[in-house]
């Protein structure tokens, strides 16, 4: 199928490239903003963080500072999800450098056996089990300590459910450490790699969500190609609710809008305003 173009659009505006193979339950295409638009706010947001960290660490901000793709959806998701979708990227956030750690049930031994020696990812350099997690990290300072001594969190996809209690707004609120479940096979190496190398995706509890698409130390054409697959996979996820607007952020930067679905003719209102909820 041949792409079409919207041509109903405001003088002066970019013409964006319609889907005809991706439809909504309405049998709306959905739309995909063109790639100039985002490497624009991609190149912004690079000038942003970097006269805001011109004199800080290098080093620590680019660990730190991510950019992330807010989207608007057209109503609150009937119910929330616990466990993402994992979306992969063209250019992953993490490497065989980066420190993570994985978050099993007992006995952690088995798991760690599994994880570290018969089937290791580069990595994955830490396993801990539920009775030691519950015993050594209780504090809001271990918590802390825990949070900021890895860049990524995995956990076995059977206590995702009890990682919010566990952890705490540590990880949850303040850190954005919340750690990806995944489901552990005899080899568990492909769904290690696919966490790693693939952003989480949440339906939210609200209208609004955010998926991270990089690190801001990252390229501006790395980040353009990890947006343009991120929007294909959400769009893929919330057919039913179609998207209403999409922006994309940088850590502590303001959002920058992309794309915004025209109302209809002779009416149509704001998008429901809600909390983000960020991946």
């Amino acid at each position: 199928i041949k792409p079409v173009y919207c041509t109903n659009l405001p003088t002066g505006s970019s013409p964006f490239l319609l889907l005809p193979g991706t439809m909504a339950a309405d049998s709306k295409p959905q739309l995909k903003v063109k790639k100039e638009v985002i490497a624009k706010a991609v190149r912004a947001l690079h000038q942003v963080v970097a006269k805001r960290t011109a004199n800080a660490n290098p080093l620590f901000e680019g660990a730190t500072e991510t950019m992330t793709l807010l989207f608007t959806l057209s109503t609150i998701p009937d119910k929330r999800k616990m466990r993402p979708v994992m979306i992969p990227l063209p250019n992953p956030m993490y490497n065989d450098k980066s420190e993570v750690c994985f978050l099993c049930k007992d006995p952690q031994k088995k798991y760690k056996e599994l994880l570290l020696q018969k089937h290791p990812v580069p990595g994955v350099t830490k396993v801990i089990g539920i009775d030691k997690l519950r015993r050594n990290y209780k504090t809001i300072e271990a918590k802390r300590a825990l949070a900021d001594a890895f860049d990524l969190f995995l956990c076995d996809h059977n206590v995702a459910e009890m990682m919010p209690k566990l952890l705490g707004t540590i990880f949850y609120q303040k850190k954005h450490k919340v750690p990806v479940p995944v489901r552990l096979l005899a080899d568990p190496t492909q769904n290690l790699e696919r966490a790693i190398r693939g952003t989480p995706m949440r339906i939210p509890s609200g209208p609004c969500m955010g998926v991270k698409i990089g690190r801001c130390s990252m390229s501006e054409e790395e980040l353009v190609a990890n947006a343009i697959s991120v929007i294909k996979g959400v769009i893929t996820n919330v057919r039913d609710n179609p998207i209403q607007s999409i922006s994309v952020q940088a850590t502590d930067a303001p959002a920058l809008p992309i794309w915004r679905r025209l109302p209809p003719p002779g009416g149509g209102g704001a998008p429901p305003a809600g909390r983000l909820e960020r991946a």
